[in-house]
């Protein structure tokens, strides 16, 4: 086996000479963060029908910090009339998400808003790295009407 040499660059000579941990601080360097996402939503942004006994499941593209998930960065409103809905909110982090379970029935036939909190301001769901989810996710559903047939 041919020992090989390469010569070094002018811009090369100037950094020094290329070692492992070198390589690795540049790859750490370069390496991009991963931005927190919403990966999925139960009930879905629009969804109509939802059951008044449902709760709200969120999931995310990473784990969290289950401290930082709580009823203070993830709530449910009335839609209409901003009512704030009495809930616990709880994080696995076996699945990545956090539930959302009302504390009494959804009204029928009613809009509810579902605010998760990122961006600046507090309180904010973290990652496990303490970053801010990207920003403040919102969306909404709406139950099944009552039933208002006769027996």
């Amino acid at each position: 086996m041919i020992p090989l040499r390469l010569a070094p660059s002018a811009d090369s000579a100037s950094r020094g000479p290329l070692s492992v941990s070198s390589m690795a601080s540049a790859k750490k360097r370069a390496a991009k963060p991963v931005v927190s996402t919403i990966s999925a939503s139960t009930p879905t942004g629009g969804a109509t029908g939802v059951a008044t006994g449902t709760s709200v499941v969120v999931t995310f593209n990473e784990p969290m910090t289950a401290g930082s998930i709580s009823s203070a960065s993830i709530e449910l409103r009335q839609s209409a009339s901003g009512a704030l809905v009495g809930s616990n909110v709880t994080y696995s982090a076996a699945t990545q998400s956090a539930t959302l379970s009302p504390t009494v029935a959804l009204t029928p036939g009613t809009a509810y808003t579902v605010t998760v909190r990122g961006g600046a301001g507090a309180p904010q769901v973290r990652d496990s790295a303490g970053n801010a989810l990207a920003a403040t996710t919102t969306w909404s559903f709406t139950t099944v009407a009552a039933d208002t047939t006769p027996p």
